[in-house]
C-alpha cells in the first residue's frame, strides 16, 4: 500500500503509514481490510453529506468544511463487522481514532489522533 496509490492519493503520509499498520495488524489477526475512501474534495463531501441527511446512507458524513477527509487526515476502510471492531480496538495503538466511538457511530472511519 502506498500513499501514491489511487485510494490514498491526497491522504497525509502519517495517516497512510498508520492505516497501513492497522491493516497489517488486522491481517495478523486473520481479518482482511481494504481502503474504501480517503481524501475527498468539498464537492464529494457535500454529496456524501446529502446522502446521509436524506437517509440514503447508513454511514454518517460531516457537512463540507467539517470533515477530516477534506484535509487528508481520515480514511474509511471495509472489513467484516468483527474486523471493524478489532480495528477499532487496535486504532489507538497505531495513533488513530475510530469512528465507532463517535456520537454518530461510523465503524468504517479512522482518523489521525489529534
Amino acid at each position: 500500500m502506498s500513499c501514491a496509490g489511487r485510494s490514498l492519493q491526497g491522504v497525509e503520509t502519517t495517516v497512510c503509514d498508520r492505516i497501513e499498520a492497522l491493516i497489517n495488524a488486522l491481517s495478523h489477526f486473520g481479518y482482511s481490510a481494504w481502503i474504501t475512501s480517503g481524501y475527498r474534495d468539498s464537492t464529494r463531501q457535500a454529496a456524501l453529506y446529502q446522502r446521509w441527511i436524506s437517509g440514503r446512507s447508513k454511514y454518517p458524513a460531516q457537512p463540507p468544511g467539517k470533515s477530516l477527509h477534506e484535509r487528508g487526515l481520515a480514511v474509511d476502510i471495509g472489513s467484516t463487522a468483527e474486523g471493524l471492531e478489532v480495528a477499532g480496538f487496535l486504532a489507538p495503538y497505531v495513533g488513530l481514532t475510530w469512528g465507532g466511538h463517535f456520537t454518530h457511530v461510523d465503524p468504517v472511519h479512522f482518523e489521525l489522533r489529534l
